[in-house]
């Protein structure tokens, strides 16, 4: 019956894919549904709209994180720039997170406790949430769990298993950076297993990292080098930054914000891992060791990185709730009375979260959708003009309607160079941003607004502009 109700869950991710991201909801600060689709799925759209994936000067995170643009290229050659499909892939991948941690979390726990984790985590409105963006946490998820997987039966003498999890590591690094954050929890296995033999851990351990290394160097040297501006600007978008004051500030909000990932599960969580350090006994099982790497880990990253959105905090939900099972499944062996609350807690936990999601499922919007048709329309009633546009998110904009664009802000060209190499005829832009930037790289041309649509729900960009850009009249 459990798994007939996951199967269900998983179902209904599939329902309403080209749907706006739900409005006020828990998680409505996440500036991902303005921008951060397009511009990972960017490679795949330029090539088939604009012939090539790599568009000189403008936006290219594919040069440094190339495994989904890639994915997102070989799939739009199949089915047209598509929305839906690349957000179903998304979904599919959420399925193989789902399946890998069922597969890890089953070896070291009971088959109730197994059924308890599922549930909860399929059920998980962060995870309905962003298993519908096509946004790179999935992958990087899917990812490390083979990682951990694969790391979690390596045989003492199998080198070759271990050069299989160094390609994995270099899947993960490229799926997104901040995997490199991960990778104490995906050596943790190695560890533990062979804590009483250094010499195994080192060998295997140096394996799998030697190889990663050096398919990194590899690619680095093949294909990321002939892009070095790009990278460098990517780069430059997201750096870390560490000065004390503001780390203990970003810590503790940390904490706060992780409230994303589920109100209740988290504090459960929280709570074990400062009650372990007194129960050392739930150290005993290697899950836990993992569980509190990968939080830690990428807790890290979201602390150094310059903000925190709630797509960062999606990836903790599979440990977060991992732990606070396992947490609940201890204190029904050793401390019964406080296992209720644990077990309430769960509870609450599941309904909060299948009520959110019900009430998302139930209420969708498509204002995003229907902003980027009107675009779409307006600019094909122009015969003459050149159907490229330019503006910050415009990319995302390109997925839902298939016109091809470039970014105003991002890239290795300035806004001027943009404009004088491709001469888009059109500019999109947000409420809250500005046109300044415009006033001197369009000489001899001006803007004239030729439609307003509202879309989405947050009150600075809730209103998406289109100008045409048209020859000055002297």
């Amino acid at each position: 019956m459990v798994l007939l109700v996951v199967a269900a869950l998983l179902l209904v991710r599939f329902v309403h894919l080209s749907a706006d991201f739900p409005n006020h909801s828990f998680w409505a600060h996440d500036h991902a549904k303005f921008s951060d689709e397009g511009w990972y799925a960017n490679a795949g759209t330029n090539a088939i709209l604009m012939g090539h994936w790599y568009v000189p000067g403008d936006w290219a995170p594919a040069v440094v994180v190339p495994v989904w643009p890639a994915l997102m290229d070989a799939m739009f050659h199949v089915t047209g720039v598509s929305l839906v499909a690349a957000r179903a892939t998304e979904v599919v991948f959420s399925a193989l997170v789902l399946l890998m941690s069922w597969a890890l979390f089953r070896r070291y726990n009971s088959h109730i406790a197994t059924l308890a984790f599922m549930l909860l985590v399929a059920g998980s409105a962060t995870a309905y949430v962003f298993s519908r963006e096509a946004l790179l946490e999935r992958p990087l998820e899917a990812l490390a769990l083979a990682c951990i997987l694969l790391s979690s039966t390596l045989r003492r003498e199998d080198l070759i298993q271990a050069a299989g999890l160094g390609v994995l590591i270099t899947g993960l690094v490229l799926t997104k950076t901040t995997g490199v954050f991960l990778l104490p929890a995906v050596l943790a296995p190695i560890v533990y297993r062979y804590r009483e033999d250094w010499r195994t851990t080192v060998r295997l351990g140096g394996m799998a990292l030697g190889v990663a290394m050096l398919l990194l160097a590899t690619e680095q040297v093949l294909f990321a080098r002939n892009y070095l501006p790009d990278a460098q600007a990517f780069f430059a978008q997201s750096q870390l930054h560490f000065a004390l004051l503001p780390a203990l500030r970003k810590g503790l909000r940390f904490f706060y914000r992780g409230t994303w990932v589920d109100p209740v599960l988290w504090p459960v969580a929280c709570i074990g891992l400062i009650c372990s350090l007194w129960w050392r006994k739930l150290w005993q099982n290697m899950l836990w060791g993992v569980c509190a790497l990968w939080i830690l880990g990428y807790g890290a990253f979201i602390v150094l990185h310059f903000d925190g959105p709630p797509r960062y905090f999606s990836v903790l939900v599979v440990p977060v709730t991992m732990m606070a099972v396992m947490f609940v499944a201890y204190l029904w062996t050793n401390h019964r009375q406080l296992a209720f609350a644990g077990l309430w807690c769960c509870g609450v936990s599941l309904g909060w979260n299948l009520v959110s999601t019900a009430r998302m499922v139930s209420t969708p919007r498509y204002s995003l959708l229907q902003a980027s048709e009107a675009v779409r329309q307006i600019e094909a009633s122009c015969e003459q003009c050149n159907p490229l546009f330019i503006g910050h998110g415009a990319n995302e904009i390109s997925l839902h309607n298939g016109i091809p664009s470039l970014d105003d802000r991002f890239g290795t060209a300035t806004l001027a160079e943009k404009i004088a190499w491709y001469r888009p005829g059109w500019v999109l832009v947000w409420n809250d941003e500005s046109l300044t930037p415009f006033d001197g790289a369009l000489p001899g041309r001006r803007l004239v607004l030729r439609g307003k649509f509202p879309a989405l729900d947050d009150p600075n960009r809730n209103i998406l502009m289109l100008y045409q850009i048209v020859e000055k009249q002297f």
